[in-house]
Order: structure tokens, then C-alpha cells, then sequence
């Protein structure tokens, strides 16, 4: 008998139910790091929250840049696509020495964001509202469907179809 994967019934999930686990599991996070800078342990709080939302953040571009079917700016699309497999193909034959050189302006962007989520932390000025910061943002990113419907209507054609 073949054994199943841990994801396999978890991505046969009905949509919704990963959209709140995502949410949930994404404040939790959050919580979580509000809890241990809470506790004295910032930078902990701050590297953990940081390659979370780097990690998630990464996948779910990857994700979105290959699967959108663009209305506007099809072209501009399809080129970042393209320069984004190409600079993965390079990357991936690169000697060790240049992903080092090459990995030092990637380490400070993450640094310089670390710094920002430090900063963050310090503006949560208690659980929940680390918590409703943290659920807004899963929110956004686990509905892309909602967040483009809100960019339609802010930048829509020519304002058609909304009432004054």
C-alpha cells in the first residue's frame, strides 16, 4: 500500500478552509513573535517573523507571477517571468564563490527588512494588535482575488460604473 504524503490532504482541502487556516496559522505567527519580543527576545521575534514571511512571501510570487492572466501589461509580465527563470537558471550554475559575492546584497535586504520588522514589533502595542496586523496581511495574501478587487476599484478605467 502507497503511503500518502503529510500534504496530500491538506491541498485537497475546499478552498476556503485553506484560506482561514492560512489566515489563522499567519496571525498565530505573529502573535507568536509579539509574545517573544514581549519577553526580551527581538531579534529572536524579528528573525523568526522574517523568514516567514520571506519564505511564504517568495512562493506566493513565484506562484502568482506564473499563474495571473494579465489584462494590462501583458508584455512587462511575461518579460518578468522570463527574467525570473533566467536568473534562477544562472544562479543555479554559479561556483560557490560567486553565490557568496552574489549572496551578500541578498543578506542585506534581509537585514535592512529585519530591521523594519524589529520596528514593527515596537509598534505593536499589545497582542491584538499585533494579531489584527498580522491576520490583515494573511488576509491579503491568502485573497488575492479580494485585494485585486480593491485595486480595480481605486484604479478603474476612467471611474466607469461608480456612483459619485
Amino acid at each position: 500500500m502507497k503511503k500518502k504524503g503529510i500534504f496530500t490532504g491538506i491541498d485537497s482541502l475546499p478552498h476556503m478552509y485553506q484560506i482561514v487556516a492560512v489566515v489563522f496559522i499567519s496571525g498565530a505567527f505573529v502573535s507568536f513573535a509579539y509574545g517573544l519580543s514581549t519577553l526580551g527576545l527581538t531579534e529572536v521575534a524579528a528573525s523568526f517573523l522574517s523568514f516567514y514571511v520571506v519564505f511564504v512571501g517568495q512562493r506566493v510570487f513565484v506562484k502568482a507571477a506564473g499563474s495571473r492572466k494579465v489584462r494590462h501589461f501583458r508584455e512587462s509580465s511575461a518579460l518578468l517571468g522570463a527574467l525570473y527563470r533566467d536568473a534562477e537558471e544562472w544562479l543555479t550554475d554559479r561556483k560557490l564563490l560567486a553565490l557568496c559575492i552574489i549572496g551578500l546584497p541578498v543578506t542585506v535586504v534581509f537585514v535592512l527588512f529585519k530591521t523594519l520588522v524589529v520596528w514593527c514589533l515596537g509598534v505593536f502595542t499589545s497582542a491584538w494588535v499585533a494579531l489584527a496586523v498580522g491576520l490583515l496581511v494573511a488576509g491579503a495574501v491568502t485573497s488575492p482575488l479580494l485585494v485585486r478587487r480593491v485595486r480595480d476599484v481605486v484604479f478603474a478605467d476612467g471611474g466607469e460604473g461608480e456612483a459619485v
